[in-house]
């Protein structure tokens, strides 16, 4: 009886085993080995094997090239497990950065009220402390000066009082105090506000002269300057004389009713006690081109608190933001301070034109760019309390001598509405240029009713008011060189000529 044997057997057992074997030296080595990656704060996951030391060595560099997307991404598409320690550094770096992102976007864009809201919802105030509180300024301002909500106003600082404790610097440097004191104010004003009955005033300057050594060179251009402008010093002492004669800003929606424009009404006008109505505008803000280099700013612009402020080119080249340096930022920092100088958040009225662009910036050129940052500051502008008005698009000599067709006024209306409208927003107010005069039944006026425009200003020391069913035609005087030359007895209700009148600078002209 023959035996086969099968001779293949004991080489299959001892591959099996080497396979065995060398499974469990590389099953070893992993456990001894792979724990050392800790070091880097990674651990690879020990239930799994797809390309386990790879996998936990990219990952180390992805967080130390400080790539935390990059690292969670990895370690997610390779199932890898972590200390908790790495993964909550990585996963608030990702935050950090998306929070820095939104930051810097809402910035480009100056939304502050949506930055506020965003680090509100992040719970993130405190890190962001500076970029929170700009937020909460322009919030504070359009409930102050747009939505007249001054409850909410005191809600919102007593608020941020609570998540930005401490010392008062921050707030303090970006006029969150300032602010609870205008609406503790007008809160107060609601109070005490009586029925007034005192004719309301207009008064009216141009753009301030900011260095009157250039401005009174006795070039071409000086003694225009010197009948038709102001300089800052004397607006802010006209500014201060007003307030200690108890004028308190109004607006033209205090003192009529535009609801029905075919039937405006006066309103009952409602001041505190001895408070005398006064409103202000400032024609042209627009810094034409013949005014370069005669210390006059150039264009207004934001600075890093993000308040309207001048920019001025000095003779040498240098430019510098000059916050004194117009009728906008003077009335601004003065209402801060007397906050009982505003009824309510009223400031004053911007009169427009166009054909050299608006607020310093030649948007007559069609350039969107600089249509965009014109409209970031008549936003800016309106928040705070300013109001704007159509000044005649071309401002043209004809309007003065009356000599401007009526097809030719029709033309500088519509553009005016096309080019400037867009950008400082819809109004009802037109400021005439060089002051001239329309009756209410001229077709010049119907047409400007027409297009919206029911509130007509000229100029006149005479201080007339007169309410029609279509408009409002209201008188304004010039506080300038030539009214405190010229008739200055007219000024004597407002300020004292000597203690304004800059005789250092201004030239001495004969009549």
């Amino acid at each position: 009886m023959s035996h086969d044997t099968d001779h293949t057997k004991p080489r299959r057992y001892l591959i099996i085993a080497i396979i065995v074997l060398t499974t469990m030296a590389s099953g070893l080595a992993y456990y001894i080995f792979v724990p050392h990656f800790g070091q880097y704060g990674i651990q690879t996951y020990t239930g799994k094997f797809t390309h386990p030391a790879p996998s936990a060595d990219s990952a180390i560099r992805y967080f130390n090239d400080q790539d935390y997307e990059g690292f969670i991404r990895h370690l997610t598409r390779y199932d890898i497990a972590f200390r908790k320690q790495e993964l909550a550094i990585a996963r608030q770096r990702i935050r950090e950065k998306q929070d820095q992102t939104f930051i810097d976007q809402s910035i480009a864009k100056h939304d502050y009220i949506a930055l506020a809201d965003y680090l509100d919802r992040r719970n993130a105030q405190q890190r962001y402390a500076h970029e929170y509180t700009l937020g909460v300024q322009a919030a504070l301002d359009k409930m102050i000066f747009l939505d007249k909500d001054f409850i909410g106003a005191k809600k919102l600082i007593t608020d941020y009082r609570r998540a930005i404790p401490g010392p008062a610097d921050l707030s303090d440097a970006l006029g969150i105090k300032s602010r609870q004191a205008l609406v503790d104010e007008f809160l107060r004003q609601q109070e005490i506000e009586r029925p007034s009955y005192d004719k309301p005033r207009h008064a009216f300057f141009h753009s301030l002269i900011v260095d009157p050594t250039l401005a009174f060179d006795g070039d071409e251009d000086f003694l225009g300057y010197h009948y038709y402008m102001t300089t800052v010093d004397e607006t802010a002492k006209i500014l201060q004389q007003l307030y200690d004669r108890d004028y308190i800003l109004v607006s033209f929606s205090d003192l009529y009713d535009f609801s029905d424009p075919h039937h405006i009404k006066r309103r009952q006008l409602r001041l505190p006690p001895n408070k005398k109505p006064l409103i202000l505008s400032i024609d042209d803000v627009s810094y034409y081109d013949y005014m370069h280099g005669d210390g006059f700013i150039s264009r207004l612009v934001l600075d890093e608190n993000n308040e309207i402020t001048g920019e001025y080119e000095y003779p040498d080249g240098h430019v510098e933001y000059i916050r004194d340096s117009d009728l906008m930022p003077l009335v601004d920092d003065f209402v801060y301070k007397h906050p009982d100088f505003s009824y309510q958040g009223a400031k004053g009225i911007l009169a427009e034109t166009g054909f050299e662009g608006v607020l310093g910036y030649r948007t007559n050129t069609g350039d969107p760019q600089l249509i965009k940052e014109a409209t970031l500051i008549a936003d800016r502008l309106k928040s705070q309390g300013w109001r704007f008005a159509n000044h005649s698009y071309s401002h043209d000599i004809d309007f003065k001598a009356e000599r401007a067709s009526l097809e030719d006024f029709k033309k500088d209306v519509d553009r005016w509405i096309a080019e400037v409208q867009p950008i400082i927003g819809k109004t009802n107010i037109f400021i005439s240029p060089f002051g001239y005069r329309l009756d209410p039944d001229e077709d010049k006026m119907k047409y400007l009713n027409e297009k919206g425009f029911n509130v007509f200003c000229p100029v006149s020391a005479y201080n007339d008011v007169a309410v029609y069913d279509n408009v409002v035609i209201m008188d304004r005087i010039d506080f300038d060189g030539y009214r405190m030359t010229h008739r200055p007895e007219f000024l004597a209700p407002y300020f004292s000529i000597p203690e304004v009148y800059d005789v250092e600078h201004r030239p001495v002209v004969a009549d």
